[in-house]
């Protein structure tokens, strides 16, 4: 069985209410009230974020902060990919749907002669494009 890593991501420049970052660190702490050790028996890599982007004007309607967001989910595909080649399972943490990107960027830059597969785990997908998100949020 593979090693497992936590690749941790506390952006929430995608996301459509400010709170989204903190999804990571809620986790960690419920772990904790609960007793279990999870959390410090895998090692884990934080992603920078880029949430001093949201001082700055959101961009298009259509797509907001979509360079930011670009920007860390490149992150997240390069940590995602260089996880994989060492042979270790990513398990990625986020409260910004965008992260999916990254994500799954990561897992087909890593073994892109293989079919992907993807569990995915979330009160709802929020897969969206700039033509199909109704609020230009980019998740």
């Amino acid at each position: 069985m593979a090693k497992i890593r936590f690749i941790e991501v506390k952006s929430e420049i995608g996301a459509g209410t400010r709170g989204a970052s903190l999804g990571v660190d809620a986790l960690k702490i419920a772990a904790l009230d609960y007793g279990s050790s999870l959390f410090h028996k895998i090692d884990s890599t934080e992603v920078r974020n880029e949430n001093h982007l949201l001082f700055e004007q959101a961009g298009s309607p259509y797509a907001k902060r979509i360079k930011g967001i670009t920007t860390v989910c490149e992150r997240v595909a390069k940590e995602v990919s260089d996880t994989l080649k060492r042979k270790e399972f990513p398990i990625v943490l986020a409260g910004d749907h965008s992260t999916a990107y990254g994500t799954i960027s990561g897992i087909r830059m890593a073994s892109s002669k293989f079919k992907l597969g993807v569990i995915w785990i979330d009160a709802h997908a929020d897969l969206h494009s700039p033509f199909t998100t109704p609020t230009g949020n980019m998740h």
